[in-house]
């Protein structure tokens, strides 16, 4: 959404921006999740032992690096959330 906004409609890319913020991110975290904590297979302690080789990378843990693209999508999308033009 943050390199390409012209592909996303704009109302459903505000629901997934909702979504991301409501569901993966929590109010005091870091980061974004990559996975639903309500999920039965949700594990947000990555491990990277010998043992698992970080086999639950993307079963939860909670990573920094995506925020950036995150917020500078809220700025792409919420920023037309009031008017009826289009990104």
């Amino acid at each position: 959404m943050s390199y390409a906004p012209e592909l996303f409609n704009r109302e459903h890319a505000v629901i997934c921006l909702e979504n991301v913020a409501n569901i993966l991110m929590e109010k005091n975290c870091m980061g974004i999740k990559t996975l639903d904590p309500r999920d039965k297979c949700y594990n947000g302690d990555y491990e990277n032992s010998d043992n698992t080789h970080g086999i639950n990378y993307h079963q939860g843990p909670e990573w920094v690096w995506p925020v950036g693209f995150f917020l500078k999508a809220q700025l792409l999308f919420k920023k037309y959330e009031n008017k009826e033009e289009a990104v």
